[in-house]
């Protein structure tokens, strides 16, 4: 239904032909859930391969430096987090998104049912519903 993020195919044209990830979201997070849901909720879909593997390396500010050490590059705040989060909800529940052929209970119902959710978390969808 989605993918953490860290790592995607895609051709160009169709990244473009989405609009490429949206900058009011932020500088971080719901890149996978952002990229999926233009995927499938356009007509497309996404695949896995399991004859591959992929390393993401997280950095953090929480590792000891050393040499070549790990550090944040930028500034993160949680609450930017939170935001992104918050933008990414009321824009996919509501179906803002004009180049949507499905909305999202469509995808909600194509996976169903949605590990983690109850027929409570699938109703509170509302007016999409």
């Amino acid at each position: 239904m989605s993918f953490i993020g860290a790592c995607f195919f895609m051709h160009r044209e169709r990244f473009f032909d989405i609009g490429g990830l949206d900058e009011a979201v932020g500088s971080w997070g719901q890149y996978g859930q952002e990229i999926a849901c233009k995927s499938w909720l356009s007509g497309g879909k996404l695949m896995t391969t399991r004859k591959t593997w992929a390393a993401h390396f997280f950095r953090t500010g929480n590792m000891k430096k050393h040499r070549g050490g790990s550090t944040w590059p930028y500034p993160m705040s949680s609450r930017a987090q939170e935001r992104a989060r918050q933008y990414s909800r009321d824009y996919w529940f509501n179906n803002k998104w004009p180049k949507q052929k499905h909305n999202l209970a469509w995808l909600v119902d194509r996976f169903w049912p949605v590990k983690g959710w109850t027929e409570e978390d699938k109703s509170q969808l509302g007016a999409i519903w």
